[in-house]
């Protein structure tokens, strides 16, 4: 990527000049013929010049003309504007080639970041999120290393779109989808659109040369369905499923809820019907208050909507709903006992929302 856009610059910078000749331009749609990442950072580049060129015009005063003038007398001052554009494009685009070049992307505890890529690909980081960014010539290549994200992948047909979570690779075209890389598993979630995943450690990479096409994979018989999966053979994910793999476990396909999924894009983690140890793992990814369980009450089932500061009230309203003995202990809540039926609750836990512990 870093030297397609160095190489977008120096067209530029050549179109724009008393060099520009047709056998000039006839080169130029040569060079953007050839991948759809010259023609990625000649848009760039272009959009760089043309902001640079206004800046310039604003501090020196200089009339620039159209590159298509024959007879133009230029003189110094303005050439060294010239100078001074070339060379502002081309740390620019230099720069922009050292952000999507391995440049890494990560989220605080609690923090959300929505960002949009060069390539036009908006993605979404969920909390404690680290990935890193590669583009090449042939493909868009994105490693998650820890966390939760949404893709909205751009069309860009011919340059496909990877995602790499631990020994398994996410192939995208056009779509959306979300990924999610904890320490026992992962998770892949198809919004809309076609995926492809990989089994592991067989990286697509790695055995296909030049660009990426999903049709290329079908077309050879291995891709299937979860259900038919073996551990040779790549999945496809229908809009509305998810995937999700475990270490020593039969890769399990379901469709959950999708605004339940993505409920953390509005500050809401959506418990659904897990136990209280779970549930407390979900609530932790979001807060540096820590909340834990001890004994028998690690199993009761809990479900609700809470949001992603609401740790404290959280354990509060389990505690007294459940009979639950609750202690704090520097930045941990630890609940435990032996659980009572919620109907012999002294207390209405929706009371408590809100309330900080004391």
């Amino acid at each position: 990527m870093l030297k397609a856009l160095a190489e977008a610059s120096a067209w530029i910078a050549t179109l724009h000049g008393p060099e520009r000749t047709p056998a000039v331009e006839r080169g130029l749609q040569c060079w953007l013929a050839e991948s759809p990442m010259h023609r990625y950072a000649f848009e760039h580049a272009t959009d760089t010049w043309s902001k640079t060129r206004a800046a310039v015009r604003r501090s020196a005063h200089v009339e620039i003309r159209a590159p298509n003038v024959r007879q133009v007398h230029v003189p110094r001052r303005r050439a060294v504007s010239f100078a001074a554009i070339a060379a502002s494009l081309l740390i620019t685009v230099l720069g922009l080639g050292i952000y999507l070049n391995g440049a890494g992307l990560k989220t605080a505890v609690g923090e959300r970041r929505t960002l949009v890529l060069e390539d036009g690909t908006q993605v979404t980081l969920n909390t404690k999120t680290r990935m890193s960014v590669d583009y090449n010539e042939h493909r868009r290549h994105v490693r998650l290393e820890a966390g939760e994200a949404l893709f909205e992948v751009a069309k860009r047909p011919g340059w496909p779109f990877v995602v790499t979570a631990g020994d398994r690779e996410v192939i995208a075209l056009g779509t959306a989808f979300l990924v999610r890389r904890d320490s026992a598993q992962l998770a892949v979630t198809l919004l809309e659109g076609k995926v492809a995943v990989t089994p592991p450690n067989q990286p697509l990479l790695d055995r296909i040369e030049g660009p990426i096409d999903l049709s290329r994979v079908g077309a050879t018989g291995a891709t299937t369905t979860a259900e038919g999966a073996t551990s040779s053979t790549p999945i496809t994910l229908a809009p509305g499923e998810r995937i999700v793999f475990a270490e020593h476990a039969t890769p399990v396909l379901d469709r959950p809820e999708l605004e339940k999924l993505t409920a953390w894009q509005q500050g809401l983690v959506n418990i659904d019907d897990l136990t209280l140890e779970q549930a407390m793992q979900e609530m932790n990814r979001y807060s540096t208050l820590q909340l834990s369980v001890e004994g028998p009450a690690a199993n009761i089932r809990v479900s609700g909507v809470f949001r992603v500061t609401d740790s404290e009230s959280m354990a509060r309203a389990v505690a007294v709903t459940h009979g639950l003995e609750l202690r704090k202990e520097g930045r941990r809540i630890i609940l435990s006992g032996v659980p009572v039926p919620p109907s012999e609750s002294r207390l209405d836990p929706a009371s408590l929302a809100g309330e900080t512990l004391r």
